[in-house]
């Protein structure tokens, strides 16, 4: 085994065993040891994931914690307007206005 960065063979360190974090890694992640290259400073799992598995756990598993995460932190609310900005003949941005703020006022009297 060699160092995925500088290829290093011989600065090569068992760090600690992958720590599974949810029932469900061990189908992803099953005995991944971590090792660190003295060379380099780079820390790596062994043997490396499929690269299948390691992206349907990022799509799937990850992505979908965090979208919770998200919701749970900042819910959806309606826009209260909407609409398409031309920024040339192709291409269109996508806006939303949550709040109906009167901008004619300054940020003083706003926090007052």
């Amino acid at each position: 085994m060699q160092c995925l960065i500088c290829e290093e063979k011989e600065k090569l360190n068992f760090f600690d065993n992958y720590k599974l974090e949810v029932q469900g890694d061990e189908k992803y992640f099953n005995n991944l040891k971590i090792y660190n290259c003295k060379s380099c400073d780079f820390s790596f799992v062994h043997p490396m994931p499929d690269e299948n598995k390691l992206n349907y756990f990022y799509i799937n598993i990850i992505y979908y914690l965090i979208r919770i995460i998200m919701l749970d932190l900042f819910p959806q609310i309606e826009p209260y307007e909407y609409g398409l900005l031309d920024v040339d003949n192709i291409h269109k941005i996508y806006w939303e206005k949550h709040f109906d703020l009167d901008w004619s006022l300054s940020v003083e009297e706003i926090l007052k």
